[in-house]
């Protein structure tokens, strides 16, 4: 029989830990992670949801790939090093709110049922690639996202017109 892992405990006694991928659907607990300081890719996959709203993430971190269900964004707001965020299989509603703080944002990636607070997005001025998968309602709240150079939609009815000003897409 396989077994799964469940907990990850003390992770921050792991000298120059810089990448951790965790793929794993029962696990429950990482504790201390916010203590890595070296830690720039970090890759969770997991079916608790409870796992990633308690977690707290080092600020170092470049990478993060969420693949688990979350609503906000609100914990990752301090993490101003995050230059690509990818969250997805996510069932309902993700709240965007919070997610202007992460300036240094090149590359997002939402897979959501539905998306809250979009427009939340035009106040990252280095984003370059966003990839929206989901109920998008309106889509000229990304509008003002002229320095984007590449925009993938999916599962949402566009109207051209709303992204016509997005002069550097590739």
């Amino acid at each position: 029989t396989s077994q799964s892992i469940e907990n990850i405990q003390e992770i921050d006694h792991i000298e120059n830990l810089k990448t951790v991928t965790l793929r794993t659907p029962n696990l429950k607990t990482i504790t201390h992670l916010e203590n890595s300081y070296q830690l720039e890719f970090l890759a969770i996959s997991s079916n608790d949801h409870s796992l990633i709203s308690s977690l707290g993430f080092p600020a170092s971190i470049k990478t993060l790939h969420l693949n688990t269900t979350i609503n906000d964004v609100n914990n990752l707001s301090h993490m101003t090093n995050l230059q690509d965020l990818e969250l997805s299989n996510y069932i309902g509603q993700i709240d965007l709110d919070g997610i202007e703080n992460l300036i240094n944002l090149e590359s997002i990636t939402i897979n959501a049922d539905q998306m809250v607070n979009l427009v939340k997005l035009n106040q990252l001025t280095k984003l370059k690639k966003a990839s929206l998968y989901g109920d998008i309602n309106n889509l000229s709240d990304l509008s003002n996202l002229t320095w984007l150079e590449e925009l993938k939609l999916g599962d949402s009815e566009i109207d051209l017109a709303d992204i016509a000003g997005m002069t550097n897409l590739k």
